[in-house]
């Protein structure tokens, strides 16, 4: 394992910022200066031949003036996240050839619940879309278009109940083993052959879905606590390739970047036992992970920057996770995640929505409920870590505490901001963060996790399997307790069912947050916040 971790060393970049996987591959060429880039340019929407469509799934009929706003809402705020489409986005012709597609945006856009006429619209629209989705599923093999449709369902899930019954890793795994299928991961398009079934695809599409089923899949591997599927040194050295094309928007390359560099690392975190061997090494990916920033001077947005945070913060609370006896490294790590967590907080209450000068007539605060669902669980993911290791944590000093307890508050006032209904998933968050707001302070030594297999994850599984235990809820699944569950839900009308779930928020939302009811420093974001981390006087928005 020594002798493997100075082979990583070895291949770390140099200062003069060559690429820091071409070391290991052979290929040595730095990556194309900044100035050198050619931007793919902003999509653009055509609107033309759609008076002769009629635009019906089932039994629910929507008018051309409703499919236009939809699809403008979508290039203007969904599309920038994952642009593995055309950026010439031409509502009729995605109609006509990727029926799947064509409503799945539809479907994403409009259970957003961002308008008020929305909300009626996904409920007449989510029974016959899940029915185009289960056959367009099974039509084997997948086409490229399939694969689209699926990784925006799983970079934007349709809402659940409850978060087990997400499907986003499912989708992952079908999106990236068709994708396989395909030859995505090779650089020479498969021809489009009988026997294989499925057309090949235009270059660029082809490669702006890979990097997104590679992006997707590792970003909710770590949300779920298992390694990356794609994670061979020959597949991530293709990856980079990929995302160093200059058609490839920049943001959307520094994302997978991101990923790129967790995953190549992750493996040997994960199995390695040898804890003088992994501390090095998490500080090696984390020394990557900043060498990428400053690599990439233009078009470091704060949503790159949030996304970059979320990687470090799963890395430091893995290794502390882990951490049994070495209390001073374990520190370390934990004031890492700290920082980390905070920043994270922080990006989240300025907003990582993208903008639009165009009048979409959308509050504001809504905006952000655009952002894909991963970026969410990031920002739930921060708030959770300084709730357990500060301030519900009676070891932290009062300071820690007391930034730890602003900042959850923080992260409950948006959650709260962004619910529609007492029962969607941004109010089952914010209710779950003032459950647990209510504990005391207790020992965190002598409270170990029951999960803590799972990567960063096993913090928020460990959220939620403690939340419902103080609502004196059986914390563990049976085989005769799911069965009844299951009918029960079933033998209910809808309204009844909503009534009884066990996730209904009531009353004032921020009466839940009651032990953390009190005023935020004038000064959350200045100067005697950063001084803690000897970097007084900094501007947090300097970055962009």
């Amino acid at each position: 394992m020594s002798r493997e971790l100075e082979t990583l060393r070895n291949s770390r970049p140099d200062n003069d910022g060559a690429n820091s996987s071409g070391a290991a591959t052979g290929d040595t060429s730095p990556p194309p200066p900044e100035a050198q880039w050619e931007t793919s340019g902003p999509p653009t929407l055509d609107e033309s031949g759609l008076d002769t469509i009629a635009f019906q799934l089932g039994s629910c009929e929507l008018n051309s003036e409703l499919v236009v706003d939809v699809f403008r809402i979508f290039t203007a705020f969904f599309y920038p996240h994952l642009p593995i489409i055309d950026r010439n986005i031409c509502i009729s012709q995605i109609f006509l050839s990727s029926p799947f597609l064509f409503w799945s945006v539809l479907a994403i856009v409009v259970s957003r619940d961002i308008k008020p006429l929305y909300g009626d619209i996904f409920s007449r629209l989510r029974e016959p879309h899940q029915s185009l989705l289960q056959v367009s599923t099974f039509t084997i093999p997948l086409p490229l278009s399939s694969i689209q449709a699926l990784a925006y369902l799983t970079a934007w899930p349709l809402p659940v109940n409850k978060q087990p019954q997400d499907p986003s890793w499912i989708y992952c795994g079908i999106i990236t083993n068709a994708a396989l299928y395909m030859g995505l991961n090779h650089p020479n398009p498969t021809p489009s052959l009988r026997s294989i079934g499925v057309l090949s695809g235009s270059v660029q599409q082809r490669r702006l879905a890979w990097l997104g089923c590679f992006s997707l899949s590792t970003v909710h591997g770590m949300f779920v606590g298992v390694s990356p599927m794609i994670n061979t040194s020959l597949d991530l050295d293709l990856i980079e390739r990929y995302a160093r094309d200059p058609p490839v928007p920049r943001e959307f390359s520094h994302q997978v970047m991101i990923q790129q560099i967790i995953a190549k690392y992750m493996n040997i975190l994960l199995y390695s036992r040898e804890m003088d061997v992994n501390h090095p090494l998490v500080f090696l990916v984390d020394s990557e992970l900043d060498q990428l920033r400053s690599n990439r001077t233009t078009e470091w947005t704060p949503r790159v920057e949030f996304s970059l945070y979320v990687a470090k913060l799963h890395l430091y609370t893995m290794t502390v996770i882990r951490m049994q006896s070495d209390s001073t490294m374990r520190d370390v790590f934990l004031k890492l995640g700290f920082t980390a967590a905070i920043r994270i907080i922080y990006l989240a209450n300025q907003g990582i929505a993208y903008t639009s000068e165009d009048d979409f007539q959308i509050p504001p605060g809504l905006v952000q409920r655009t952002i894909p669902k991963y970026l969410s669980k990031g920002h739930v993911l921060a708030a959770i870590f300084l709730l357990r290791y500060f301030a519900l944590n009676s070891l932290a000093t009062a300071e820690d505490q007391e930034v730890a307890r602003n900042h959850v508050a923080l992260t409950f006032t948006y959650m709260a901001s962004l619910s529609t209904h007492p029962r969607d998933e941004y109010a089952r968050v914010a209710r779950l963060l003032g459950i647990l707001s209510r504990q005391n302070p207790v020992n965190i030594e002598e409270h170990k996790l029951r999960i803590e297999n799972r990567m960063g994850a096993s913090l928020i599984f460990d959220a939620i399997t403690t939340g419902v235990e103080l609502r004196n809820e059986p914390a563990e699944l049976t085989e005769d307790g799911l069965d009844d569950a299951t009918k029960t839900q079933d033998a209910q009308a809808p309204d009844a069912a909503e009534e009884e779930n066990d996730l209904e928020l009531t009353g004032d939302p921020m009466e839940e947050l009651s032990p953390l009811d009190f005023t935020l420093p004038d000064d959350i974001w200045g100067d005697a916040l950063w001084g803690m981390f000897g970097i007084g006087g900094m501007d947090p928005s300097s970055h962009f």
